[in-house]
C-alpha cells in the first residue's frame, strides 16, 4: 500500500495509514495567502504554494523496537495503533514500507539511504 503520496512537483501531498489507509496528514497551506508569484527574470515567473503537512486526528506515531536493539519510530493511524501493537507481522510491514519510501524518494544512491537495513522488528515500546 502507498503510503506516502507526493504531488508531481515532489512534496508529500499525503500521508495514509501503512495498516488501513486512512488519510492521517495532508498538505495544506501554512497562512491566508494561497501563493505567491515572483519574477525571476523577464518573462519567467516562480509561483510558491507555502503549506506544511497537517496531521488530522488520527495520526499517532509508534516506536518498533528492533532485533538489534535499534528503535524506530514510525507514523500509523490511531485504531491500527491499538488493534495491531501485537501483531509482529504488520509492524514489520510498516517498518519495510518506511524503508522503502525513504528509498524511493531520496533515491537508492543517497548515503543516507545506502546506510539503511531491514531491520526484524520484535515489539512496541510500551
Amino acid at each position: 500500500m502507498t503510503r506516502v503520496r507526493r504531488h508531481k512537483d515532489g512534496y508529500i501531498d499525503q500521508i495514509a495509514c501503512g495498516v488501513c489507509g486512512a488519510v492521517i496528514a495532508t498538505f495544506g497551506p501554512s497562512g491566508p495567502e494561497p501563493y505567491s508569484a515572483r519574477e525571476v527574470e523577464p518573462g519567467k515567473t516562480v509561483y510558491v504554494f507555502p503549506g506544511v503537512l497537517q496531521r488530522n486526528n488520527l495520526y499517532t506515531e509508534v516506536t518498533l523496537r528492533m532485533d538489534n536493539g535499534d528503535r524506530h519510530v514510525t507514523h500509523i493511524c490511531t485504531r491500527c495503533a491499538v488493534e495491531q501493537r501485537r501483531n509482529l507481522a504488520v509492524l514489520q510491514g510498516l517498518h519495510d514500507g518506511d524503508i522503502e519510501d525513504l528509498r524511493q524518494a531520496e533515491g537508492m544512491a543517497a548515503p543516507s539511504v545506502r546506510r539503511l537495513k531491514m531491520r526484524r522488528v520484535v515489539g512496541v515500546e510500551e
